[in-house]
C-alpha cells in the first residue's frame, strides 16, 4: 500500500505556490483555454510562428536580401511595421502547415512500420512485398489523416486538464484565505478532487457537442 505521508510533494507545492503568486496572469489564460480548448492548438502554433517570424525570420531575410538588393531593404525600412506584420503572419501560417505535415508524416511512418512488423512477424510468404507495402501505405495514410484530424482534440484535452488544475488552485486558495482555514493536506486533496470534477464537466460538455 502506498504511504501518502512519505511522498515528496514539494514540487507540487512549489507549482501551486507559483500559480497562486501569478494568478492574475495565469487564471485568465486558463479560463480562456478551458472555455475554448479546440483553438488551443492552432492559436499556440500560429502564435509561435508569428513571434518567430517577427523576431528571427524577418531580420534574417532583411540581412540576406540587403546584400544583393539594397534598394528593396530601403523599401522595407520605409514600411517596416507593415512588413514585419506580414512576415509574422506568413511564417505563422507556414509553421502551422509544417506542424500538421509533420504530424501526418510521423503518424503515417509509425503506422507503416507497424504494419510491416506485423506482416513480418505473423504473416507467411504468401503475402508478397508489394502487398505488405500497399497495406502499409493504406493504413499509414488513414493513421496520418486521423492524427491530423484529432490532434487539436488531444491538445485541447491537455489544455482542459491544465486549466482545471489552475482554476481549482486559485479558487481554493481564495477560499482558504478568506472563508475557511484548512491544512495543507486537505488543501492538496481538495485541489485534486475539484480539478477532476471541473475537468470531467468540461470534457463531458465537449463530448456532447461532438455527438
Amino acid at each position: 500500500m502506498i504511504n501518502f505521508a512519505s511522498l515528496d510533494l514539494s514540487y507540487i507545492k512549489d507549482l501551486i505556490s507559483y500559480v497562486i503568486t501569478n494568478w492574475y496572469v495565469i487564471l485568465p489564460v486558463a479560463v480562456f483555454f478551458y472555455l475554448l480548448p479546440n483553438i488551443v492548438e492552432p492559436l499556440t502554433i500560429f502564435g509561435l510562428g508569428f513571434l518567430l517570424g517577427a523576431v528571427y525570420v524577418q531580420p534574417l531575410v532583411f540581412n540576406l536580401v540587403g546584400k544583393f538588393y539594397p534598394q528593396i531593404v530601403t523599401f522595407f525600412n520605409q514600411n517596416s511595421t507593415l512588413i514585419i506584420i506580414l512576415f509574422a503572419i506568413l511564417f505563422g501560417i507556414i509553421l502551422y502547415g509544417l506542424y500538421k505535415s509533420l504530424i501526418f508524416i510521423g503518424s503515417m511512418a509509425l503506422a507503416f512500420v507497424g504494419v510491416l512488423f506485423i506482416f513480418n512477424t505473423f504473416a507467411g510468404p504468401e503475402f508478397g512485398w508489394y502487398i505488405r507495402i500497399a497495406v502499409g501505405l493504406i493504413i499509414g495514410i488513414i493513421a496520418g489523416s486521423f492524427s491530423v484530424k484529432n490532434s487539436a482534440k488531444f491538445v485541447g484535452f491537455v489544455a482542459v486538464a491544465v486549466s482545471s488544475f489552475v482554476i481549482s488552485v486559485v479558487s481554493l486558495a481564495f477560499i482558504k484565505s478568506y472563508l475557511f482555514k484548512f491544512n495543507d493536506f486537505i488543501f492538496l486533496w481538495a485541489i485534486l478532487i475539484l480539478s477532476l470534477i471541473i475537468f470531467f464537466l468540461r470534457i463531458n460538455l465537449l463530448w456532447r457537442k461532438d455527438k
